[in-house]
């Protein structure tokens, strides 16, 4: 009796067969043939050694054996050079070899930060496992293996397992299929798509106190950074104000100039925007600052009243009354007569 292992005849069992046909015929040329026992379709012999072969492979989970109980019946029939002949009826047993795993899958394309979950879709040939017996492995914690419910198999994150693009964009792990004996491993590397979910960063520098009656005075400056990787940016802002050719001083416009007398600080209100202020989608961040605003004398005295209008005669030094005055510019003022 013969056992293939594997698929394959070993050498030691062929030149058994071969001893087996050559006793009895030393000193004589032998001829081997096959006989009809009934599996002789899937093997071959070499007429001059007597080296029996198999014609193509054949696997324990496809048995192809006449009355399929997995035992290949072979006559073995050798023949001296007068004619004379014998046969040999040999029992070949194909023993079960583990059959590796064999992973088939499609990556996620594209894969969103924030949103996205599934990284890769799966399935798994394995002819001698069952899926409940198998193995899953990622070489990265962060994510695990759950079942589609078709049969086949998704790599995803885990839910405490956030995709940001500002944080990682690049990931690079293996999954591992193992049937306890073998294993088929695949690479999964993969970019996040990055998408506009971060608020730009601004910050104003106040330039310092503003003088007034100055069209055109420089109030500070407006620095804005993006998370995201933005460049172009929206601003709203008092319509007094405009930004200068650099793009980042803010100031008076060209003819405007504040007044004292009507406000004696500045407040300074920015809004910042990394998409036009009617997208839905865009993110928006602030600055305010207050900015004093510098008095000069620029307004005359007014109103200007004396309590009496009367005095008595012969009264030197004689009060007349207390004279008064309006001044926007502050409360000290000097009085002088011309008399």
């Amino acid at each position: 009796d013969l056992t293939i292992i594997d698929g394959a005849l070993s050498e030691t069992q062929a030149e058994m067969l071969y001893q087996s046909a050559l006793r009895g015929h030393l000193g004589d040329v032998l001829r081997y043939s096959l006989g009809t026992a009934g599996d002789e379709a899937f093997f071959s012999i070499d007429a001059y050694t007597g080296e029996l072969s198999l014609t193509s492979p054949l696997t324990h989970e496809d048995l192809a054996d006449a009355n399929g109980d997995n035992v290949y019946l072979v006559e073995v029939i050798a023949a001296d050079s007068g004619g004379l002949s014998s046969s040999q009826t040999v029992e070949v047993t194909l023993n079960n070899s583990n059959v590796a795993p064999v992973i088939t899958g499609t990556p996620v394309d594209p894969i969103p930060e924030v949103s996205g979950y599934y990284v890769y879709d799966f399935t798994v040939a394995d002819a001698d496992t069952l899926p409940a017996d198998l193995d899953f492995q990622l070489t990265d914690n962060r994510f695990t293996v759950s079942e589609d419910g078709a049969g086949g198999y998704r790599v995803h994150r885990l839910i405490s397992h956030r995709f940001d693009y500002e944080t990682q964009q690049d990931y690079d792990f293996d999954l591992i299929v193992s049937d306890g004996v073998e294993e088929d491993r695949v690479n999964l590397a993969f970019s996040l798509v990055n998408i506009n979910d971060n608020a730009p960063v601004v910050s104003f520098t106040s330039a310092g106190p503003i003088t007034e009656n100055v069209p055109g005075a420089v109030l500070g400056v407006i620095d804005v950074t993006d998370p995201d990787g933005d460049s172009t940016f929206y601003f709203d802002f008092d319509n007094r104000f405009e930004l200068a050719a650099d793009g980042r001083t803010l100031k008076l416009k060209d003819g405007v100039a504040l007044d004292y007398e009507t406000e004696t600080s500045l407040s300074v209100g920015i809004i910042v925007s990394d998409r036009p202020f009617s997208d839905a989608s865009a993110n928006q961040a602030g600055a305010e600052a207050t900015i004093p605003v510098i008095n000069v004398n620029d307004v005359a005295p007014g109103n200007i009243e004396l309590s009496g209008l009367q005095v008595s005669e012969n009264d030197p030094g004689a009060e007349i009354g207390t004279l008064s005055a309006d001044d926007a510019d502050g409360p000290s003022l000097g009085f002088s007569v011309s008399d």
